[in-house]
């Protein structure tokens, strides 16, 4: 389970429990990751193919490439999250 990812899925779900040094120390900590390239690489190829425009690309479109380039159980990570929330 990648730590940096479970990380942004819960402050998508819970947008108040983590501090905006929380949030850039978590960023930071992803980019040091040996696969961060390929990922980014991968999001990158989808935005350009997708023409000029506004469109940015979000956390939630980077968790999404991330789940299909892994093939990791994007289930697994909810389920961690919400047991967490219980605790």
């Amino acid at each position: 389970m990648n730590k940096n990812i479970l990380f942004v899925m819960d402050n998508q779900l819970n947008p108040d429990k983590y501090t905006e040094e929380e949030i850039i120390a978590n960023a930071k900590d992803a980019a040091n990751y040996k696969d961060a390239s390929d990922y980014a690489a991968a999001a990158s190829k989808e935005i350009a193919g997708m023409g000029s425009g506004s469109y940015f690309p979000d956390a939630v479109h980077l968790v999404n490439v991330y789940f299909r380039l892994t093939k990791e159980d994007k289930q697994k990570y909810l389920d961690e999250i919400k047991k967490g929330s219980k605790q």
